[in-house]
């Protein structure tokens, strides 16, 4: 049976103050930081109920890493692995979201992860309410690694107030997030070469207008001006980056140029499949779109595939919709995915 870290090494909790066992956990939330302790939760019956399911099988809200390793592909399971290294139940990994502040509107987020979707949409989000006393409520006997996400994580009020309070902790401690590219830092880059080292995973779902496409609001100019900017910081940071991409049915025809750019630059690509929402996976997309996109780089991705013409028709209209709002129109950016869509219709 599967035995997964993150339920006993591990904490996540959302934008809103709701703890999770991590960040792809499926099933609803039950508990936040203003009812239950970070050490109360961890040893709650909800979570050993969890753990149980664990050893049984798999939990149910476990499924989105069990349908990759079915796959035999990596699963966030694999991830935590990586930051976790003890076999007894102590925290070492933290995932804290507390601001869903974003510049950018990403087509296949919201408003829990973006101030800018919120915005568009109306729609308020409630956010954690006193960052500095929910940092004083943690444990930090055994963390190595935090993981700070967002929004965008550093255009954040909270970022300053969280990398001076870890700089605090008599433990070293790793400092890690992923951010949009749009902007550079650099206000923070001397405080964080005070970290033992600091993880950076870039964002990047196109290259070019498919960036600007997907990524309304970025401007792919600007975004590799500050990977660029980002790699010559390790001179004085202890900086561990990689790229990371979220394989969906806007980006599968572009996925080799992905490669390219990692290629390029000398990074790791971290690329998964989108698992939500629904009309932006592959399954979206008519077997003649993927054969003419496959290639020996992008044919990982589609081991499971099989068309959808439900999920055909809802992302035709998510895309009419989303371009409506947001006054684009496919044609320019992505013209392959276009002409399918209209031959579609």
């Amino acid at each position: 049976m599967p035995h997964c870290k993150a339920l006993y090494n591990h904490l996540f909790v959302d934008v809103q103050g709701f703890y999770a066992p991590c960040c792809f956990y499926k099933e609803k939330k039950k508990h936040s930081y203003k009812d239950l302790s970070w050490h109360d939760y961890h040893n709650s019956d909800y979570m050993n109920s969890i753990r149980k399911n664990m050893l049984d099988g798999w939990d149910k809200g476990c499924s989105d890493c069990e349908e990759l390793e079915k796959q035999s592909l990596s699963s966030y399971r694999h991830v935590v692995e990586m930051f976790c290294e003890s076999d007894e139940p102590k925290i070492e990994y933290i995932e804290i979201s507390c601001s869903n502040k974003c510049n950018i509107r990403c087509r296949m987020c919201g408003p829990d992860f973006s101030s800018k979707w919120a915005e568009t949409l109306e729609v308020v989000v409630p956010k954690i309410e006193n960052f500095k006393q929910f940092l004083s409520q943690i444990d930090t006997t055994h963390i190595k690694v935090i993981k700070y996400l967002g929004g965008e994580p550093f255009i954040t009020p909270e970022i300053k107030i969280l990398l001076d309070w870890m700089l605090t902790l008599p433990n070293p401690v790793k400092f890690y997030c992923n951010t949009n590219l749009t902007l550079f830092p650099k206000k923070h880059i001397d405080t964080l070469s005070k970290f033992e080292q600091v993880i950076i995973g870039y964002s990047i779902d196109g290259v070019g207008i498919v960036n600007d496409y997907i990524r309304q609001d970025s401007d792919w100019k600007i975004v590799e001006q500050n990977l660029e900017l980002w790699e010559k910081s390790k001179d004085v940071l202890n900086l561990k980056s990689y790229v990371q991409t979220t394989v969906q049915a806007y980006n599968f025809h572009n996925l080799s140029e992905l490669k390219s750019i990692c290629d390029k630059y000398e990074l790791p690509h971290s690329a998964w499949k989108i698992f939500g929402p629904k009309e932006l996976t592959l399954d979206a997309l008519p077997q003649n779109y993927i054969d003419a996109h496959t290639n020996e780089y992008s044919k990982q991705f589609i081991k499971d595939y099989k068309y959808n013409s439900e999920l055909n028709t809802q992302l035709i209209e998510k895309t009419k919709q989303q371009d409506r709002l947001l006054q684009t129109n496919i044609a320019d950016f992505i013209p392959e995915l276009a002409e399918f869509i209209t031959e579609t219709e």
